[in-house]
């Protein structure tokens, strides 16, 4: 459901959007699940038909080369630096789809790289001056965009939010809360829960 919400969403957006830069969380792969390349290639093409373009940035990626990490092979350069791996012969699943030409980017003094991926039909030089005008009009926190760290900050629901929406759904609608079972607690009590439990 959250995959077909977010591809809903980045669809109105390539829509609706004129000119501008188009921040994803995530890679512009396709072929992986939520992620069908159909409709994938659909949005970048309506996107490119309002002149947007789109980036992905990864925090995390799958993608090595020599079996380095992409992100290690900024280690030692000064920022702001853009890396085109494009050409590199990268290790990944087969039935991945690669939709944007690849970049390891390092945006900030002090901060991580990412894994950048820009829209594969907009030339190469409109990219890197995509890059540019997003560091000219963004703030980069720790190597990553704002706009994008912001998004992650409000997106998710804390403990209240989730007691008052369950609160609300109960007493609208008549519903009731079912507690999730979970093997581990039932079997080992209090010394039955794992790191995110």
């Amino acid at each position: 459901l959250c995959n077909l919400i977010e591809r809903w969403l980045r669809t109105c957006v390539a829509q609706l959007a004129r000119g501008n830069i188009i921040l994803w969380d995530g890679s512009l792969t396709a072929g992986i699940p939520g992620n069908p390349t159909a409709e994938l290639l659909k949005i970048l093409r309506v996107a490119r038909e309002n002149s947007n373009i789109v980036m992905g940035f990864s925090k995390n990626t799958t993608l090595r080369f020599l079996e380095w990490r992409i992100t290690d092979l900024l280690n030692g350069y000064k920022p702001p630096c853009l890396f085109e791996i494009d050409s590199l012969p990268l290790s990944s699943p087969n039935f991945m789809r690669f939709l944007g030409r690849i970049y390891v980017a390092k945006l900030a003094r002090g901060g991580c790289a990412f894994r950048l991926d820009i829209d594969r039909a907009v030339p190469r030089e409109e990219s890197v001056t995509a890059v540019e005008r997003l560091l000219g009009n963004e703030m980069v926190y720790q190597g990553y965009p704002e706009t994008l760290r912001l998004a992650h900050i409000y997106s998710a629901f804390t403990a209240s939010d989730v007691i008052g929406i369950q609160r609300l759904l109960v007493k609208r609608y008549g519903l009731r809360v079912v507690a999730q079972s979970n093997m581990h607690r039932t079997l080992f009590g209090p010394y039955g829960t794992r790191l995110g439990d």
